[in-house]
């Protein structure tokens, strides 16, 4: 099972962590493809220094468009994805599918790492 990373970019001035044309629509519709997707380094964390450039990724707009891990993750970004499952108000508001979905092809994914590991051990 392949990943794929997503990068700081912005994309008519979105994350394309966050981008669900990009992720759902052309990555995984389109392309089919059924690995994991992990955002670049720290883009969703508020201490990155981006020369004022562009506001942060939302970890609530990852998971909602199917990047799977956002990286490295912190409290920040788990109270981010809480309040997007809680509040209604929220800009990307996350259904429980939408989380079960990410956590399953990463379970998949460590699934096929651990059989691969044992064939070659």
């Amino acid at each position: 099972m392949p990943k794929c990373d997503t990068i700081y970019n912005l994309i008519n001035g979105e994350h394309t962590c966050s981008s669900v044309p990009l992720l759902r629509q052309i990555l995984r519709d389109e392309w089919s493809f059924k690995g994991i997707v992990m955002s670049d380094w720290r883009v969703t964390a508020s201490t990155r220094k981006n020369n004022g450039r562009y506001a942060c990724a939302s970890a609530a707009g990852c998971v909602k468009a199917g990047n799977d891990i956002v990286m490295p993750g912190g409290d920040e970004d788990k109270q981010d994805i809480l309040s997007a499952l809680s509040n209604p108000e929220h800009p990307y508001t996350l259904t429980r599918a939408k989380l079960l979905a990410c956590a399953e092809r990463v379970c998949c994914m460590c699934a096929k790492l651990a059989r691969h590991t044992l064939t070659l051990g």
